[in-house]
């Protein structure tokens, strides 16, 4: 299965991207885990959409990001990265 993104979720990539080294890296392992178990991140009271949390390494720390997909039983989109709350 493979894992589909939206436009939405491509800017914030392109947003992010030059501020977060390992973003990309990040993105394609959330990639490989969701294509594989698609269930395995964080249900929201949204049915069908789920939170994956990623962490990524700074100068001054780590930053937490998710990914927000949606999962219909059959196909993986990525719909928004957003900073995850803490």
């Amino acid at each position: 299965m493979g894992v589909a993104k939206t436009d939405r979720f491509e800017k914030r990539v392109e947003e992010l991207d030059s501020d977060l080294s390992r973003l990309d890296e990040a993105i394609r392992f959330a990639e490989h885990q969701l294509s594989e178990f698609p269930t395995a991140g964080i249900p929201t009271s949204i049915p069908g959409l789920y939170s994956f949390p990623i962490r990524l390494p700074t100068r001054t720390g780590q930053v937490r990001l998710s990914i927000f997909y949606l999962y219909d039983g059959k196909d993986v989109r990525f719909m928004d990265l957003r900073p995850a709350e803490p």
